[in-house]
């Protein structure tokens, strides 16, 4: 009887190695898939920062937004023009149009865009995007 145990002992540790082994190689597969998958589409994330009237627009001074690696500056306003709608397109940018409206300007890490190839310009990992108005009542 005792040697029955042991038997049975034994058997279900072997079947629980067996299945954490199992668990484990599906996991790791399953991980090495995702990895692929993601290979070459890594976020970014970005600072975006907000002056003036574009400020009271949105009601908030900054947010952080993550983009796709390569992304252009065009990419992360027409981001934006699609979270903030109507009222963003028209008085800042308008998703297709290669300009910012007339009354703002943009820099990026402090570099005004017409320096950095404008809305073509790249953006990387970390940067701070400034949107301000030009003019602003007192």
């Amino acid at each position: 009887m005792v040697d029955h145990i042991q038997s049975l002992i034994h058997q279900q540790q072997t079947e629980a190695t067996f299945l954490f082994r199992l668990i484990w190689y599906i996991c790791r597969v399953y991980s090495c898939v995702r990895s692929t998958e993601n290979a070459g589409e890594k976020d970014l994330k970005v600072r975006v920062q907000y002056l003036g009237f574009i400020k009271n627009m949105l009601n908030k001074k900054e947010e952080y937004l993550e983009i796709e690696e390569g992304a252009s500056l065009a990419d992360l306003l027409n981001k934006l023009a699609g979270i903030y709608g109507a009222s963003f397109r028209k008085e800042v940018y308008a998703p297709g149009v290669k300009k910012i409206k007339t009354g703002f300007s943009v820099t990026i890490n402090g570099i005004f865009i017409g320096q950095l190839g404008g809305l073509d310009a790249k953006l990387s990992d970390g940067d701070q995007v400034l949107l301000m108005s030009l003019v602003t009542g007192g």
